[in-house]
């Protein structure tokens, strides 16, 4: 599945790969030698093309196709930029286009200094609801708090070491404001308009809303979706592999909220946790991945692509709309760590067991790749709806305990609205 396992080495997206033409015979003299060498070297430099799919030439760069479970998701490449990191605005069979005309979203802030701050010892991070699972129960859920105590034998948690990935802020396209998708989305809520962040994009054309982008909510299990970008960019730097083996500690299972399907002193997979992390939420596999990969890492690796107002160091657990549709478009385009990885979360993130919110009101045949949040102070949904009139990221933050029915809801508005307008 992975591009370096390739046994052609010519899958890699975004890079040409140059055909040499046939044999060249090699003079046993010394003199013809070299010209023969600088003959061949020639050739080769004036042959070089691309290939397409399959081995076949083509005029231009190829798109680059993941495989990530049982989907393939296409992300068509960009032609290099002649300044700069090109960036590649596409998603799963969405090729790139220029938003439509509007106001602009506004740019975003300047990124503020990584944290100092050392982790908290408070609490456990927010829960999640117990979702439906073997051993999911109606329990009484424990307060909310931010960031666990690091146990004795932790590692340090150290700012993420600067240069091994280039991490120049991700810069998601300017969105196109729809006015009359923010009338209606205005008009459902109300007077309890305040109480929402809402960011929404369709990747095709840029057209979208955003209403208090930045106001900052609890972020509940939203955390989550940081963690997992900090794990994939681990493996991408070979820090760590998802085959490796994390014991279940007393500590971490104290986090359990009955989702836990395994005992203590169990040794479970890095990939096994992430599936638990995500499509049940469970908060032991989050706590488990967070201590591996470093909590300060997390907050680091955010800053670098671009979020401005989450932390997982403090014990407020913030977020904002932006952040999480910063990260989600991120995701959606290929540009979450690699195409690789954006590929792999997208597959993952779809496989959500929780669907009481985004999918809920939408035909059932709709993708839906996202991640919840819920707590008494928070109900969040965020994710990538692959709608016929084409895909959207879309953030629903809420202030409001258990507010399900409205997210559905205007989830369902909105797929509803781009249908009307393709």
């Amino acid at each position: 599945m992975r591009a370096r396992d390739d046994p052609q080495c010519s899958r890699v997206p975004g890079v040409g790969v140059c055909q040499v033409p046939g044999p060249v015979r090699w003079s046993r003299v010394p003199v013809l030698l070299a010209f023969a060498t600088l003959a061949v070297l020639t050739a080769a430099m004036a042959g070089c093309q691309w290939l397409g799919p399959g081995g076949s030439q083509s005029t231009g760069p190829p798109s680059s196709t993941v495989t990530a479970g049982a989907v393939t998701w296409s992300f068509p490449t960009a032609a290099p930029a002649p300044t700069g990191r090109a960036r590649s605005s596409a998603t799963p069979d969405v090729a790139a286009v220029t938003p439509a005309a509007g106001s602009p979203l506004p740019t975003l802030r300047p990124l503020p200094p990584p944290p100092t701050a050392a982790p908290s010892d408070a609490g456990p991070a927010a829960a999640e609801e117990p979702p439906a699972s073997p051993r999911a129960t109606p329990v009484a859920e424990r307060p909310a708090a931010g960031v666990p105590p690091a146990r004795p034998d932790s590692p340090p948690a150290v700012p993420f070491a600067q240069g091994l990935l280039p991490s120049p802020g991700y810069q998601p396209p300017d969105l196109a404001l729809d006015r009359e998708l923010e009338r209606r989305v205005r008009e459902r809520l109300g007077d309890d308009v305040g109480d929402y962040g809402i960011m929404v994009k369709r990747l095709s054309d840029g057209r979208g809303v955003a209403i208090n982008p930045d106001r900052v909510f609890y972020a509940a299990s939203l955390f989550k979706l940081e963690v997992l970008y900090s794990v994939f960019k681990q493996r991408a730097l070979g820090m760590l592999d998802f085959g490796e083996l994390l014991t279940i500690t007393p500590f971490e299972a104290s986090y359990d909220l009955e989702t836990l399907p395994w005992e203590v002193g169990s040794q479970v997979s890095v990939a096994d946790l992430l599936e638990a992390m995500v499509t049940f939420s469970d908060n032991t596999s989050a706590i488990v991945l967070y201590d591996r990969v470093g909590w300060a890492r997390v907050d680091s690796d955010m800053r670098e692509l671009g979020l401005q107002d989450s932390s997982v160091l403090t014990e407020d657990l913030p977020t904002s709309a932006r952040d999480m549709f910063v990260l989600m478009d991120a995701i959606a385009s290929g540009e979450a760590v690699d195409r690789e990885s954006s590929a792999e979360m997208i597959d993952l993130l779809s496989r959500q067991r929780i669907n009481n919110r985004l999918p809920a009101m939408l035909p059932p045949e709709t993708l839906v790749a996202h991640k919840t949040g819920e707590w008494d102070n928070a109900t969040h949904d965020v994710g990538i709806v692959y709608a016929p009139s084409g895909p959207y990221v879309v953030a629903l933050l809420s202030d409001k305990p258990w507010d399900i029915s409205t997210e559905a809801e205007l989830s369902a508005l909105v797929y509803e609205y781009f249908e009307s307008v393709r």
